[in-house]
């Protein structure tokens, strides 16, 4: 999508029309024109340049949006656009306490006496706001994660696997913690259970709006969450398929990190992690073994059809699967093309009857499904090392070789 055109009543309206749905403030500020726009009462980004000089040099850093958060939980965003910066803020995702806001408004510059409540936005829907007003300046859309990680709270996926420090106990943490609905949540375990990574974490965002009050603090609120999520997410990995020692293995993991964590972007982008991880290991194990069934069916058809002439794409087709896909599949799990994989069942089936029965080289050849009797015996000599004269004389039996001799004997049908 093109980038729009700056059309400054639009943005003002624009901007207004935001104001009155979120109360989120906008600020626009250039080289040309300085800071425009804010709010009409106190406003911490005009009063206080320090906090202005911040949030300016993070937005000026990178592409996507910037985030941050102050010390007392207090959000901000910034948008790099337009050859300006658009400064987004504040909110909170819960409501301050009397001396948490008391602190914020005195670090900021306001006179005793006009303090009122924040903006109360969630997490979520405060990255929703960022993300629209992103698309309006930009014609760009973004996903939860990319700004997550472009702020430094990116996937800790796979680090997983570097940490062996034993199993984590994690009994009864969802009881205590989680008071969604069951059918939201059994729709997020669903979904890691059937290895859908993209759609857990998605349905993980769209319950933080849900979730109940797990702490006054806001962060421990979210810690709290995220520690549910974990946990409910580990026992889901097991259900789809991961091995209990790797699912509590991977637990341990971000459950450690979400120790270190001090910051609400950081604790849902470690949540998030963390269900994208263990739908992931769900997933990788389910084409394992769908990559198994394959091979497993492409051998069972071998073994109804090697008399016939059997290609690849034919038996691909029948199992749904491109002909390269089932070709690389073969190989990877059995060490042989599916060609060499089919000449060793046919020379199997042959040495059988070599031992066994009566008829000439050329007749059994033809009858495993060799054209002819010097590609028999070329591909017979291949596998075995032999030619199938030298192994009839070698292995057949010879109390059958004098049953054999009785007129009318025959195994071939």
């Amino acid at each position: 999508m093109a980038k729009r055109r700056y059309d400054a009543e639009e943005e003002i309206y624009y901007f207004i029309r935001l104001y009155a749905a979120t109360g989120l403030v906008c600020h626009r500020w250039s080289e040309e024109s300085g800071l425009e726009g804010g709010a009409d009462e106190f406003d911490p980004v005009r009063s206080h340049p320090p906090l202005l000089e911040t949030l300016l040099d993070g937005t000026r850093r990178q592409k996507l949006p910037c985030l941050w958060q102050d010390v007392h939980g207090v959000l901000f965003a910034g948008i790099q656009a337009r050859g300006a910066c658009y400064l987004l803020g504040p909110a909170v995702s819960g409501p301050l306490d009397v001396v948490t806001l008391h602190r914020y408004y005195f670090d900021y510059g306001m006179k005793r006496g006009m303090e009122k409540q924040i903006p109360v936005l969630s997490f979520t829907r405060f990255l929703a706001v960022v993300q629209l007003v992103y698309f309006y300046l930009t014609g760009e859309r973004t996903e939860d994660q990319e700004i997550l990680a472009a702020n430094g709270h990116g996937t800790f996926q796979g680090e997983a696997e570097k940490v062996r420090q034993g199993r984590y106990s994690l009994q009864g943490e969802e009881d205590a913690l989680q008071h969604h609905t069951y059918h939201e949540e059994r729709e997020l375990l669903d979904a890691i259970r059937e290895g859908r990574a993209e759609t857990a974490v998605k349905m993980a965002m769209v319950l933080d709006e849900e979730a109940g009050r797990l702490s006054d603090n806001e962060l421990k609120h979210w810690e709290r969450l995220a520690v549910s999520c974990v946990t409910l997410g580990t026992r889901a990995a097991v259900d789809g398929g991961v091995s209990p020692t790797e699912a509590y293995e991977t637990s341990d993991y971000y459950l450690r990190a979400l120790d270190g964590a001090d910051t609400i972007p950081a604790v849902i982008a470690l949540r998030n992690s963390a269900l994208a991880d263990f739908a992931g290991r769900v997933q990788r194990r389910q084409e394992h073994f769908r990559s198994s069934s394959y091979v497993e069916q492409c051998c069972d058809y071998v073994a109804k059809h090697y008399r016939e002439k059997i290609s690849l794409p034919e038996i691909a087709g029948r199992l749904g699967i491109s002909a390269p896909y089932l070709s690389r599949l073969f190989s990877e799990e059995k060490g042989a093309s599916l060609r060499e994989y089919i000449v060793k069942v046919r020379v199997e089936k042959a040495k059988n009857l070599l031992m066994y029965a009566d008829q000439s080289m050329q007749t059994i050849g033809e009858y495993v499904g060799f054209p002819s009797q010097s590609y028999f015996c070329r591909m017979f000599r291949k596998v075995t090392g032999m030619t199938p004269r030298s192994f009839r004389e070698k292995h057949k039996p010879k109390e059958f070789l004098q049953e054999t001799n009785h007129p009318g004997m025959q195994i071939l049908s």
